[in-house]
């Protein structure tokens, strides 16, 4: 009837072969106990927590994150323009122990390139057991050719994994377009991390409580929506300030590690990775992908 379960279990067999297997009937030629799939075993998306309990939950032989059913798949929201992940090797181009191309993953062929002596240095195992790019705080930097892809007018997502080895100048910048539309870098001499918008001639500041010198790695997300512009870090909300108008757009690339705009403001430290969304994710969204980001970098 579907539901026997007759014979002796065969040794090899007393245990399930994973945490989604049931008794289901009788093996027809041996006529012993087998194992099933249960109905309800099934493991991901992304950030379910079967993606982080340790078991293989679809009995696929791979466990979390090195299972495809929990592939982070951020193009499923909003506008993705950028994506830069230093733990996928394969998306950077290495000569010798630095990067003169990351590779953009997002599908917009938003690829960050350097040249001689810009090009940042490859740390693995830096994180988590994961690759950083490291910027020395000097020549290091990464310029995206088509700066017009992130002109924001009232929408911005951006999630960036970083570290700071001690600041050592003012408004080191982390990521930035430029000088006058939006930029991620040091708040001013201070020992936190600051989300910067113009409008017209007037700005807002969004900046962490948090300090972010020589403390470790973070996960900041700087997000527009309308006027309000928030900072959180390590998925908690620490800066946000409301200004009223649209975002100014500029010619000018954006930069990971300097401001193309204002010389003397390198990143001293490491980069683990980088999304841009040229749109305003809610919050569920938003705090789907903290929660991976902070899972996947041992935040």
């Amino acid at each position: 009837d579907g539901g026997c379960v007759a014979g002796p279990t065969p040794q090899e067999t007393e245990e399930p072969p994973g945490p989604c297997m049931v008794v289901s009937s009788c093996d027809e030629t041996n006529d012993n106990i087998v194992w099933a799939p249960d109905d309800c075993c099934y493991e991901g998306p992304f950030d379910d927590p079967t993606c982080f309990d340790d078991l293989d939950n679809n009995c696929d032989e791979q466990v979390d994150q090195e299972d495809l059913a929990c592939e982070f798949t951020p193009g499923i929201y909003g506008d993705l323009q950028l994506w830069l992940d230093a733990a996928d090797e394969e998306s950077l181009d290495i000569m010798g122990m630095h990067v003169r191309r990351w590779i953009d993953r997002s599908g917009q062929q938003n690829h960050a390139y350097a040249d001689g002596p810009q090009r940042p240095e490859i740390r693995r195992d830096a994180q988590n057991g994961l690759s950083v790019l490291n910027f020395n705080g000097g020549q290091h930097r990464l310029a995206i050719a088509d700066e017009s892809d992130f002109d924001a007018v009232d929408a911005l997502t951006i999630f960036i994994v970083f570290n700071s080895d001690g600041y050592s100048r003012s408004y080191e910048a982390l990521l930035t377009k430029g000088e006058g539309a939006w930029r991620i870098h040091r708040q001013r001499n201070e020992d936190f991390i600051a989300y910067h918008v113009n409008s017209g001639t007037t700005e807002a500041n969004a900046i962490s409580s948090t300090n972010t010198s020589n403390t470790g790695f973070h996960l900041v997300n700087a997000h527009t929506a309308g006027s309000v512009h928030s900072l959180f870090l390590n998925g908690v909300l620490e800066g946000q300030q409301t200004l009223e108008g649209p975002m100014n757009q500029n010619d000018s690339q954006v930069n990971l590690g300097s401001n193309p705009d204002a010389d003397d403001r390198q990143w001293n430290g490491q980069i683990g990775e980088v999304l841009v969304y040229i749109s305003s994710l809610p919050e569920e969204d938003r705090e789907r992908i903290e929660a991976y980001l902070m899972y996947k970098w041992g935040l």
